[in-house]
């Protein structure tokens, strides 16, 4: 792991095309397209969830098979009051996924795989939370759509109904400057070797202030 000199503030740019997120602050969305945006509120949803993100990262040599098809990357941050599961549903059938935690007796995930730098971040801010296991299904990999409304609804919902100051996110190396561009997040930190539990996983540390969100991201 490396520690970064911190640079300065990176400016959002207007172009919204290449990714970003939809989120409404109750329980469903607007349906945009051919699916819906809302937290995932049954167990039967959570284990379509699990599926997914074992099938995705299966497929993308992140994570070995496992005998059930299941998934679950960070027990501890699960069925807790300090979590949300985002979802993009089309009928019964998950095509997305991302998970947020509020900062709270668990702690954050970020706290498994960048301890040091999540306890700096924590000690400077009142309010903090974490987004992770963004996962989409493979035949919507590559459309940038889903990506794009699971995180705008999200940014919506941790800066605006929860009031978050400041929001941690772990990503690919090949997403980083995305996520600098489009909603300004600031890159704290970088592991080489794999993300805990995974496996050719890389990760990137990035940080992201309520008050340096573009203002369109909460229309």
């Amino acid at each position: 792991m490396s520690i970064l000199t911190r640079p300065k503030p990176v400016i959002a740019i207007e172009s919204i095309d290449e990714i970003s997120p939809v989120l409404q602050q109750n329980n469903k969305t607007n349906k945009t397209k051919n699916y819906e945006i809302r937290k995932a509120a049954t167990k039967q949803e959570l284990e379509r969830v699990y599926r997914l993100t074992h099938d995705a990262y299966v497929e993308m040599n992140y994570a070995k098979p496992q005998p059930d098809s299941r998934l679950i990357h960070y027990p501890e941050l699960e069925n807790i009051p300090e979590t949300t599961v985002m979802i993009a549903e089309s009928g019964s059938r998950v095509l997305g996924t991302l998970s947020i935690t509020v900062d709270g007796p668990a702690g954050l995930n970020t706290d498994r795989d960048f301890p040091e730098h999540t306890s700096r971040i924590r000690s400077q801010t009142k309010m903090l939370a974490a987004c992770w296991r963004m996962v989409t299904c493979k035949d919507y990999r590559h459309k940038k759509s889903i990506v794009k409304d699971l995180f705008k609804e999200s940014l919506k919902f941790i800066f605006r109904q929860l009031e978050i100051d400041t929001l941690l996110c772990t990503v690919n190396p090949c997403h980083e400057r995305v996520y600098q561009l489009l909603f300004g997040c600031e890159t704290v930190a970088r592991q080489v070797k794999s993300i805990d539990g995974l496996e050719n996983a890389p990760a990137i540390l990035m940080r992201l202030e309520n008050k340096n969100v573009p203002e369109r991201w909460f229309s």
